[in-house]
């Protein structure tokens, strides 16, 4: 509200995309969408020239696709970040990770996997919990049942993620489905109920 009883354009968008990363977070990628779009119209309707924001407002927009299934739309923000030129360390992690997020959607898993081991040893990429969790996925899809589980449980174990229960729900939901995959009932159960806790917990946050 600040930005915008200032005329501030710049601010405005970035105000935005700000808004969009807490919604993405939060597994909320309609409204994120909300605020990329109205970051996008301010920078085209104010000539706001700022290479740093078209690239953020793209990756976040790929990122929303990417959690919504949806490839089409994650091929096209795909496309526009591999042609951006951006004084950016982080535009070559951001190209890459794209690549292997539609492999993932195209089903394509055992092709995302070996790009997903390529990257970790790449020192130009900032290989972080992201791919992390999706390696896991990887993993699980091409029935690499305990390496999954394996990559999952120390991702859980990370004191980073004790208050991030967005986090820890995707992957004690893996867990589960990796337990009942091995027919391992009782786990399943213990797992899937960690889930839900979780997804209350985040749900009380949220609501707070």
């Amino acid at each position: 509200k600040e930005a915008v009883r200032l005329d501030d354009a710049y601010m405005q968008v970035l105000v935005d995309i700000n808004i969009s990363d807490i919604y993405g977070r939060n597994k909320m990628h309609r409204q994120s969408l909300i605020y990329l779009d109205q970051a996008e119209a301010l920078l085209h309707r104010q000539h706001v020239n700022e290479q740093s924001f078209t690239m953020m407002i793209r990756v976040n927009k790929a990122e929303s696709y990417f959690s919504m299934g949806r490839a089409d739309s994650l091929s096209k923000y795909s496309r526009l970040l591999q042609g951006m030129k951006v004084a950016s360390p982080r535009l070559y992690t951001f190209q890459q990770r794209n690549i292997y997020a539609l492999e993932l959607l195209n089903g394509r898993f055992a092709d995302a996997l070996a790009r997903l081991i390529m990257l970790k040893k790449d020192p130009y990429y900032a290989f972080d919990l992201t791919d992390e969790e999706n390696l896991a996925d990887a993993l699980f899809k091409t029935g690499q049942l305990d390496s999954a589980r394996a990559v999952a449980r120390r991702l859980i174990s990370d004191p980073a993620l004790q208050n991030h229960p967005e986090v820890s729900l995707t992957l004690y939901e893996m867990l589960g489905r990796i337990a009942m995959a091995k027919t391992e009932k009782d786990r399943a159960i213990q797992r899937l109920n960690e889930a839900l806790q979780q997804a209350k917990a985040q749900m009380t946050r949220l609501i707070e």
